[in-house]
C-alpha cells in the first residue's frame, strides 16, 4: 500500500498582543551567500543559490498575484479549498486576501476594523520570506520607504463562523480593506524554469523526512538558525505563519487504508484578542 503523508497543521491565532511598528524597524536585509556544502539537496544542482531561490519563490507568489488582481491591490477573500487557495496550508475558518505591493515610496494599510473577530495582516519580505509585521487588529497603519523590501506580499487573515458569516464578512472587506502605495514599479524579472526545477528537488528532499516548522518563519534573516531547514520549507510552504500563531508537522500517514488517531493538546490563546485554534489536516 502506497504510504501517504499528512500535513497537520494547528491554527493559533493571536497569541500576542497587538505589534506596533515604526520607521526604522525591519529595514530591508541583503542576504549573504549560504553554503549548502553538505545539504541533502543543494539548490545549486538545478542553476539557483539558496538566497535565489528563496527571493523567487517571493516574487513568483506575487507575480501570481499580480496577473490576478493587479499591483497593489487585495484579490477578492475566500475559505480556502482544494481549487482556490493562495497559501499551501489554509485553514477553514479562516477568510484569505492577498496583495503584492510595491514598498519604495511608502504604503498605508487600511485593515477592517472589528472587535468581535480575528483579524490579521502579515506582512512578508519577498527577497528573504521573512515577515517583519504580524498585525493583529483592524485600523489604519502607515509605513514608510525603506521599512521593506522593494515588494512585499501582505496575507489578512479574517476569521468567520460557517458560510453565511463568510459571505457577508466579503462584501464587508470589500469596503473596507484596501492599500494605498505611492509607486508601483512592477515584480522584477525571475528565472521560472530554474525556480520549478528547485522547488520539486527542494520538495522531494523536504518530503523525506517528518519536519515541523520550527524556525521556518522568523522577522529578519538573523534569526535563521537552520539555512537548509528554512529554505525546504519555503519550498514546501510559502507564506506560514511564525511559531507564535501557528505549528505545521509533516507526519507520516498509515501503511494502510486504516483508522488514525492525532492527540493535541489544546495551545493557549489570547481571546480578548478573538484568538482561537482549530486543526486543518491536509492529505497528500
Amino acid at each position: 500500500m502506497k504510504v501517504s503523508i499528512a500535513l497537520l497543521t494547528i491554527f493559533t491565532a493571536v497569541l500576542v498582543g497587538f505589534q506596533s511598528v515604526s520607521a526604522d524597524q525591519h529595514q530591508a536585509t541583503n542576504v549573504a551567500a549560504v553554503d549548502t556544502t553538505n545539504w541533502g539537496t543543494r539548490p545549486e544542482n538545478t542553476g539557483m543559490t539558496a538566497e535565489e531561490f528563496i527571493r523567487a519563490e517571493g516574487l513568483d507568489f506575487a507575480a501570481n498575484l499580480v496577473k490576478k488582481n493587479g499591483l497593489n491591490t487585495f484579490n477578492t477573500p475566500t475559505i480556502a479549498s482544494v481549487d482556490n487557495q493562495i497559501l499551501t496550508t489554509p485553514n477553514v475558518n479562516v477568510l484569505y486576501t492577498a496583495a503584492a505591493v510595491d514598498t519604495t515610496g511608502g504604503f498605508t494599510l487600511n485593515l477592517p476594523i472589528d472587535d468581535t473577530r480575528l483579524v490579521t495582516a502579515q506582512i512578508i519580505n519577498l527577497n528573504t520570506h521573512t515577515t517583519p509585521v504580524h498585525l493583529n487588529k483592524g485600523g489604519v497603519y502607515e509605513f514608510p520607504a525603506g521599512q521593506f523590501d522593494d515588494h512585499v506580499g501582505i496575507l489578512v487573515r479574517i476569521g468567520v463562523d460557517g458560510k453565511a458569516d463568510a459571505e457577508a464578512q466579503v462584501k464587508v472587506i470589500a469596503d473596507e480593506l484596501s492599500v494605498d502605495a505611492a509607486s508601483a514599479n512592477p515584480i522584477p524579472d525571475y528565472d521560472l524554469d530554474k525556480l520549478l526545477a528547485t522547488r520539486t528537488a527542494l520538495k522531494n528532499e523536504f518530503a523525506k523526512t517528518p519536519i515541523d516548522s520550527t524556525g521556518g518563519m522568523v522577522e529578519s534573516v538573523d534569526q535563521i538558525t537552520d539555512w537548509e531547514k528554512y529554505t525546504l520549507i519555503t519550498a514546501g510552504g510559502w507564506g506560514l505563519s511564525g511559531p507564535e500563531r501557528a505549528a505545521y508537522k509533516l507526519i507520516p500517514g498509515p501503511e494502510s487504508i486504516e483508522c488514525s488517531t492525532v492527540t493535541v493538546d489544546a495551545p493557549p490563546v489570547n481571546t480578548d484578542a478573538n484568538g482561537f485554534f482549530s486543526l486543518t489536516i491536509y492529505g497528500k
